[in-house]
């Protein structure tokens, strides 16, 4: 008679044996559509060995190695709801769920293996290797397929930096004039930022109205520098990376560019692109602060008794205009040549 305890000690039945089979289908080393399957696969079943055209018999220590896919098998996906078996260690019996996709030139077969039993079958670091150029395979991939998305919008970019720079100018002469010429509305506005872009206000002056909220806090930063900023991008390397807006073209640069450059244009245009966002941010503060109706709540809360002061503020013929009735503080300038920003191309 069987000793009971031990049969529940061997916990749950396995399930049907793998049946070991070899298939030579792969004399090259497969890529796309086999990955993108053998991924779907598992994602729906959790059990790698039963692929199509998967090898299950031990895999040859000796030929070239190519790691194909990294995986992470879902147990409860699984029919026997036990670990997959490894065809190099535990061909029968339950040994991984993270684990690699291989290639063998050997035997011109894929295998799927436990992420760490290769090490048992191959020597001097073999699997490492393969592993390491794997992941380097797939850095490189994903860097040739992000500058592929970002180069066609170079052409773009360098015409709204061309437009934009403009703007820009205009705008730095007029956040540096204000600051100069009206120096202590600059200093109130720019508490009232400090606040979520809320004017003071006393309780009385609280309770009968308000609140007086304006718009824009780019505007009380003089020594932002746009155009400074988006000079120092539209340079000589903009222009070398300028490809054309024809993905096939850019299919072609990307080819003749090393790795190491690769790498480094992405960084640049990564980087191009989130100072051109922050460029058009600060000029659209400073054109929701000059719009009329801005104004409009700015010289209204200078007629309340918390305002220190009461001032005139408007835009109007293309001209803006803060005074303060009793001070020093007049700016007066042109808006000739400010215009709304538009959002920059994405790099």
């Amino acid at each position: 008679m069987s000793d009971p305890s031990h049969s529940l000690a061997i916990g749950p039945d396995p399930g049907p044996r793998t049946s070991l089979v070899l298939r030579s289908e792969f004399r090259s080393m497969p890529t796309g559509l086999v990955l993108e399957a053998f991924v779907r696969h598992v994602a729906a079943t959790g059990s790698p060995e039963t692929f199509p055209g998967i090898s299950t018999t031990k895999p040859p220590d000796f030929g070239r190695l190519g790691v194909l896919v990294e995986f992470h098998a879902d147990r409860a996906k699984r029919s026997d709801g036990n670990l997959a078996p490894c065809p190099i260690c535990s061909p029968h019996d339950p040994q991984y769920l993270h684990g690699l996709l291989i290639w063998c030139e050997a035997t011109a077969a894929i295998y799927a293996i436990g992420m760490d039993c290769g090490r048992k079958l191959w020597k001097h670091g073999r699997l490492d290797q393969a592993v390491a150029d794997f992941h380097q395979s797939r850095t490189r991939n994903a860097v040739e397929e992000e500058l592929l998305e970002r180069l066609p919008q170079v052409p773009a970019f360098r015409a709204w930096l061309n437009v934009h720079l403009e703007i820009a100018r205009v705008a730095d002469r007029l956040t540096s004039g204000f600051k100069k010429s009206a120096p202590r509305v600059h200093a109130t506005i720019k508490e009232a930022f400090a606040h979520g872009g809320q004017l003071r206000l006393n309780a009385g002056d609280a309770a009968g109205g308000g609140p007086y909220t304006i718009a824009g806090p780019g505007f009380v930063k003089h020594s932002f520098g746009a155009e400074a900023r988006l000079s120092r991008l539209n340079t000589e390397r903009l222009e070398h990376l300028d490809f054309g807006d024809d993905p096939l073209d850019c299919i072609e640069a990307i080819a003749k560019i090393r790795p190491i450059e690769q790498t480094i244009a992405l960084k640049w245009l990564r980087d191009a692109g989130s100072e051109a966002q922050r460029v058009y941010d600060h000029l659209r503060d400073c054109w929701a602060f000059l719009d009329p109706a801005n104004m409009e709540v700015l010289a209204k809360w200078s007629d309340t008794r918390s305002a220190p002061f009461r001032l005139a503020a408007y835009v109007q013929s293309g001209r803006a205009k803060v005074y303060v009735y009793q001070g020093k503080d007049d700016w007066f300038d042109r808006l000739d040549g400010l215009a709304a920003p538009t959002p920059p191309p994405r790099l």
